[in-house]
């Protein structure tokens, strides 16, 4: 956005909607030296009804946001993704001491 002392709130608004711009992004390019920092992916998702109602109850179990929540399913999943992939074989122990064999299936 051009620095114009003068400049009204609206002159404001259409300069940074031309630049494209936001001030956030030019100060991290001016502490960069000037070279423009890769843009972060990001990816927004909708969540409903029982898996909303999980998610949000996991963030208050674990004391970390939603966001966190899905970060962290995604790790699990990527982790038993590879370790399939392998030919692992995974398994759930109950305290008694027996276990059952899991088998993962993605559809």
């Amino acid at each position: 956005m051009p620095y114009v002392r003068n400049m009204t709130e609206t002159e404001k608004a259409e300069a940074l909607v031309t630049t494209g711009r936001t001030r956030r992004a030019r100060r991290a390019n001016h502490r960069s030296g000037g070279r423009e920092a890769a843009p972060t992916p990001r990816c927004s998702i909708t969540l409903t009804g029982e898996t909303l109602a999980n998610a949000l109850a996991l963030a208050e179990q674990h004391h970390i946001t939603p966001g966190d929540v899905a970060r962290r399913g995604i790790a699990v999943l990527k982790l038993l993704t590879d370790e399939q992939e392998k030919g692992s074989i995974l398994r759930i122990q109950s305290p008694t001491g027996e276990s059952d064999r899991i088998r993962i299936v993605f559809t």
